[in-house]
């Protein structure tokens, strides 16, 4: 038992949203959002040139391997927060590797020895996966300008490039978690009932009614814990 659990989903499925929600003293949250990596500079400055320069310049400036060179800083901070705080108490870590990891596989850039050893990391205890429909996140993407280049596919952000990027992005992330213990909630619900779901999913109340929690990997129907 690795003492801590993963909150995986594709992008703005509400993962950033449904740990904040989580009740207070309830679990230790692990994160490489900014607000969670303040006094880690380290991790910090590879998150940032990682968004905002390398992936936006692979090519002109950047090679592929640079870019995903700047990765596994991010990933083995997660890595040893897990272990550290699951110490402590129960623990919430977001994505894990395997966000990453299929973002490098999805967007080709992954490189196989770093692949295979984030592939060797301890295994969590389970997993909640938010699943999004590419529609309703891409209705939740503000100024398409915004995007990042491992968010869409091509060298221009738009609709159909992130539709398919996502499409890819979610299956990349399921083939990652084959043998795993995997409970799948609705992430197309406003976010108070997808914290909800998550909260039960871990195990700290009953889904809402008419939730989206189900066992597996398949899409959530709304009809509540399944086989």
């Amino acid at each position: 038992m690795s003492g801590f659990r993963v909150l995986l989903g594709g992008d703005y499925a509400g993962k950033s949203e449904a740990m904040r929600r989580l009740p207070a003293g309830a679990w230790r949250t692990v994160s490489y959002d900014d607000p969670y990596i303040l006094d880690f500079s380290v991790v910090r400055g590879s998150r940032r040139k990682m968004f905002f320069e390398a992936f936006s310049d692979i090519g002109p400036r950047y090679s592929t391997e640079l870019a995903f060179s700047l990765l596994p800083p991010v990933v083995w901070h997660l890595r040893d927060q897990a272990l550290r705080e699951a110490r402590s108490g129960p623990t919430v870590v977001d994505s894990y590797y395997y966000k990453l990891l299929a973002k490098g596989l999805v967007s080709g850039i992954a490189d196989p020895g770093t692949v295979a050893v984030w592939r060797s990391f301890p295994r969590p205890d389970g997993v909640v996966f938010l699943d999004v429909d590419p529609e309703v996140a891409w209705g939740r993407v503000g100024r398409v300008a915004d995007l990042n280049p491992i968010e869409y596919h091509g060298p221009q952000p738009g609709r159909d490039a992130f539709l398919r990027y996502q499409r890819d992005l979610r299956a990349a992330m399921l083939a990652e978690l084959r043998g795993l213990d995997v409970l799948t909630v609705d992430a197309n619900r406003p976010p108070g009932q997808v914290a909800a779901d998550v909260h039960a999913a871990l195990g700290g109340a009953d889904p809402v009614a008419g939730a989206g929690l189900v066992s597996g990997a398949g899409r959530a129907t709304g009809a509540g814990r399944g086989g």
